[in-house]
């Protein structure tokens, strides 16, 4: 199952079932994408959705809230992992932090 996770350090981790992630700073992700992420709701620093498992919100590692089981836009977000590293690839892949677990 893919994942969608807005990280707490500020980048975005799209993560497919397999092959290579995705990550980049919220700016780049827009440029990539052509949109921005969602923002998060009020009172939280992180989003983690993995496709038929889980949609949680967090704030400081702890869950406060979940979102739908189905995220469409997560989904499209997994779906689109080939365009998201080509358009990285044609910009230059900035320098980031391994990706989270």
């Amino acid at each position: 199952m893919g994942q969608f996770h807005h990280h707490p350090d500020g980048y975005i981790y799209v993560r497919p079932d397999s092959g290579t992630a995705y990550g980049d700073t919220l700016a780049n992700f827009q440029v990539d994408y052509g949109q921005a992420a969602p923002a998060l709701p009020t009172g939280c620093d992180e989003q983690i959705y993995e496709q038929n498992v889980r949609h949680a919100y967090k704030l400081k590692g702890n869950v406060i809230s979940g979102g739908a089981r189905v995220y469409t836009w997560g989904d499209n977000c997994i779906a689109a992992i080939s365009s998201l590293l080509a358009a990285q690839a044609a910009r230059g892949k900035p320098s980031i932090p391994a990706p989270p677990g």
